[in-house]
C-alpha cells in the first residue's frame, strides 16, 4: 500500500511539472492575443496593432518577445522599431485579469 500511494504522488508530482508550463504557455498566449488599440510612438497617431501571440507563448518558456504581426500603418510603416509592443505589454498588464468575473493573482484565465 505505500507503494501505491508513493508512485500516486510520483505521478501527481510529474503531471504539475508538465502541467505548469502548458498554463503557462496558454495564459501568454491568451494575454496578447487580438487587436491591440495605441498610440504609435513614432507618429503619435492612433493605430490598431495584432501580435504575433503564438510567438510570444512559445518563447515565454525561455525569453519572450513581442513583435507586431499586423499594423494599421502598413506598409508605408513596416520597417519601423515596433516600440508599440511595450505599449501594448503594459496596457494589458494594467487591464483588470479576471476569472469568472474576480481578480485572481494577475492571472488570466477566461476573458
Amino acid at each position: 500500500m505505500l507503494v501505491l500511494s508513493i508512485v500516486v504522488l510520483f505521478l501527481l508530482a510529474g503531471t504539475m511539472v508538465l502541467l505548469m508550463p502548458a498554463l503557462g504557455l496558454v495564459m501568454t498566449y491568451r494575454r496578447y492575443r487580438g487587436v491591440h488599440s495605441l498610440e504609435c510612438p513614432e507618429t503619435q497617431a492612433a493605430v490598431q496593432i495584432v501580435l504575433q501571440a503564438r510567438d510570444a507563448a512559445i518563447r515565454s518558456l525561455h525569453r519572450p518577445r513581442l513583435r507586431v504581426a499586423e499594423c494599421s500603418r502598413w506598409p508605408e510603416r513596416r520597417g519601423c522599431g515596433q516600440e508599440c509592443t511595450r505599449q501594448a505589454a503594459l496596457a494589458r498588464d494594467r487591464e483588470p485579469d479576471r476569472v469568472c468575473g474576480h481578480p485572481l493573482f494577475g492571472l488570466r484565465l477566461l476573458d
